[in-house]
């Protein structure tokens, strides 16, 4: 029986301290020991408070990107880094303590005093644990959100790429069939490198323009050979043609340049081209002094006027009689 109010102590409390000594302590050294031993215990779990709202926010957004890798390591961090008991072993023996002490000496208002201040330092520990957990668990959801609104975002975007990327593609082959195939040849220099030969390979038509951009031009006027529509096919082959002069001229290759304009139409447009490369290399035969091979080529140009230029200047390179042969 206690002492000082006459109430009679539980025999569990007794044995609780019993074991540290054979002499049973008098009543109220057990009551401050159990105190020491709550004190003990609060100042124990104060060293490893509840989690800070930081720490807290920086799991939580960390987390569910690392699949939970990231809170274990700091479980396991926080559980090696501690001294001494954890914390659910602390609050466990302050729970059994103080439980153990109201009931042992609930008539005594100084120890009653004494275990409610302890309780409500429990009870600030659980509220902040409470309030840590609630930021993880929040920063999480945000986290999870966040992760889900760009895996939307990312496969919206994904589908609208192979919408354009398909668009592009329809536009394209539209504009081979057509026979516009300088337009094709700008949309298709829109597109990275990958893509244009992705697209050559999904479409044969496709492989017209990419050749040109490639330097392929007489790959590319074979190919148009096979455009469908007859009017697209000639309006494909002038402009490769056309191109493969332009292309042959500046080497100069005028065997190369005639085979280029033998594909141009109508009829017209093909003359007057063979007579413009016939003009030139005529001109470069007689510059050479070469005015057999210069007469050999004028002969074959349809245009009177240009033969007629020609020729003047062979006369105007030849010797003159009248000065002598000079």
């Amino acid at each position: 029986m206690c002492e000082s109010c006459g109430t009679q102590i539980p025999a569990e409390v007794i044995a609780s301290v019993a074991a540290a000594s054979v002499a049973t302590p008098a009543p109220l050294a057990i009551a401050a020991e159990l105190c020491d031993k709550i004190h003990e215990d609060l100042a124990a779990l104060a060293q490893v408070p509840p989690a800070s709202s930081a720490k807290s926010v920086f799991l939580g957004l960390l987390t569910p990107p690392t699949l939970g890798i990231a809170y274990v390591l700091s479980r396991i961090i926080d559980v090696f880094s501690r001294k001494g008991f954890p914390p659910g072993r602390l609050i466990q023996s302050i729970d059994e303590n103080l439980r153990k002490g109201k009931t042992a000496y609930k008539n005594d208002t100084n120890v009653v005093a004494a275990l409610n201040k302890a309780e409500n330092e429990l009870a600030s520990y659980h509220a902040k644990s409470r309030a840590s957990r609630k930021v993880f668990l929040g920063s999480c959801i945000a986290s999870a959100a966040i992760i889900v609104a760009i895996l939307v975002a990312g496969n919206i975007e994904a589908k609208r790429a192979v919408e354009r990327r398909e668009a592009r593609l329809r536009v394209t082959l539209e504009l081979v069939a057509a026979g516009d195939i300088e337009a094709a040849m700008k949309a298709m220099t829109d597109v990275s490198d990958p893509e244009q030969q992705e697209m050559a390979a999904n479409q044969a038509l496709l492989r017209i323009p990419l050749a040109l951009l490639e330097g392929k031009d007489n790959d590319a006027l074979e190919m148009a050979e096979g455009i469908p529509d007859p009017a697209a096919r000639a309006k494909a082959l002038n402009f490769i043609g056309a191109r493969l002069v332009t292309s042959r001229l500046k080497v100069p290759d005028y065997p190369g340049a005639l085979s280029a304009a033998a594909v141009l139409t109508p009829d017209e447009a093909r003359i007057q081209s063979e007579d413009s490369i016939r003009g030139q290399q005529a001109k470069a035969f007689i510059d050479a002094n070469q005015m057999d091979e210069a007469k050999r080529v004028i002969a074959n140009i349809a245009d009177e006027k240009l033969q007629a230029s020609l020729n003047a200047a062979i006369t105007a390179k030849l010797p003159k009689a009248e000065l002598n042969g000079f």
